[in-house]
C-alpha cells in the first residue's frame, strides 16, 4: 500500500500575526493580509512571473490541503513554506481500504460511544447537584 503525505504549518512568523482586538479579556490575533516575507519578490523577473499568473503582487500561504504521493513533492511545498519564515511538518499517512459497509459501523460504533460518553458525564453531574 502506498503512503500519503500532507503538509501542515506548526507556527507562523511573529510580524505574520496582527491584533485584532480583545475577546473576553482575552487578545484575538489573526494572520495580518497584508504579511510579506522578507524578500518577497525582489527578483524583477520571479514578481513578473508571479503577477502574470495571479494579476497582481500580494502575497498568500500556500494551501496545505492537497495531499501527495510523494514525500518529495510534500517536502518542496514545506520548503517553500519554510522559506516564508513559518515552520511545517510534513504528516505521512498509509491508508487502508475497508468496504464501506464496515467503515458505517465503525463510524457508528464510534458515534455510539461517544453520545455513551456524553450521557454518563450528565448522569455524574445530575448526581453531584442533587
Amino acid at each position: 500500500m502506498s503512503r500519503l503525505y500532507r503538509v501542515g504549518i506548526v507556527k507562523y512568523p511573529e510580524d505574520a500575526w496582527i491584533l485584532r482586538g480583545a475577546l473576553d479579556g482575552e487578545r484575538a490575533w489573526e494572520l495580518d493580509r497584508e504579511f510579506r516575507p522578507a524578500g518577497w519578490l525582489s527578483d524583477p523577473e520571479v514578481r513578473g512571473a508571479w503577477v502574470k499568473r495571479h494579476g497582481d503582487d500580494r502575497f498568500y500561504w500556500p494551501s496545505t490541503q492537497r495531499i501527495f504521493r510523494s514525500r518529495s513533492s510534500a517536502k518542496r511545498l514545506a520548503d517553500l513554506i519554510e522559506s516564508y519564515g513559518a515552520t511545517a511538518i510534513i504528516l505521512e499517512a498509509e491508508p487502508a481500504w475497508e468496504p464501506i459497509a464496515e467503515a458505517n459501523r465503525r463510524r457508528k460504533r464510534a458515534r455510539n460511544t461517544k453520545r455513551i460518553a456524553a450521557l454518563h458525564a450528565e448522569i455524574a453531574r445530575l448526581s453531584e447537584e442533587s
